[in-house]
């Protein structure tokens, strides 16, 4: 299990989801209005630039569960998707 895994791709994940509720999230709930909604788009769209050739960008599981079902990529990859995203959002909202 996990033998084939990249291991640059999860790191993406977690680093992405960190960023995205690091800066994203945690500044359109601290600031709300348009520069909450602004900062999060913001933050968004520079992960796809950066990370979209790494891992697909996925930043969330709702994205990962149906890339497995599709079968765009493997079962190992997808749990390690899955761990790194959870990880990377409880250290970026902690």
């Amino acid at each position: 299990m996990f033998e084939e895994t990249n291991w640059k791709t999860i790191g993406a994940e977690l680093l992405g989801t960190f960023f995205l509720i690091f800066f994203g999230v945690n500044e359109a709930l601290e600031e709300g209005g348009m520069q909450g909604l602004i900062t999060l788009a913001l933050t968004l769209m520079v992960l796809v630039h950066v990370l979209g050739p790494v891992s697909g960008c996925h930043l969330n599981p709702v994205i990962t569960i149906p890339t497995l079902l599709s079968g765009k990529i493997s079962r190992d990859d997808a749990i390690a998707y899955i761990a790194a995203q959870i990880i990377g959002a409880t250290a970026g909202f902690a």
